[in-house]
């Protein structure tokens, strides 16, 4: 938390962070329209599964409004700290 912080006193970057009181299901990282989605398993942690790119297109229109509607109402319900 204490690198993003930093990050954010910069004014070129625009950073958030949020707390959550969920049980960790997905790692998403959005930039931009572009979002970066793994999943958290029984055995595994986010960081170690692979990663997919999810972009708003025909082909993943979908999926991608999808985790953009879930990425929404968890960011409404969390607390944020940066």
């Amino acid at each position: 938390m204490a690198r993003l912080t930093e990050l954010a006193k910069h004014t070129d970057v625009t950073v958030e962070l949020y707390l959550y009181d969920l049980l960790p299901t997905w790692r998403v990282i959005s930039l931009d329209q572009t979002m970066f989605v793994s999943a958290f398993g029984e055995d595994s942690e986010g960081h170690m599964s692979p990663m997919y790119k999810i972009t708003s297109s025909a082909y993943s229109g979908a999926l991608h409004r999808g985790f953009r509607r879930f990425v929404g109402e968890l960011r409404r319900t969390a607390r944020r700290v940066v």
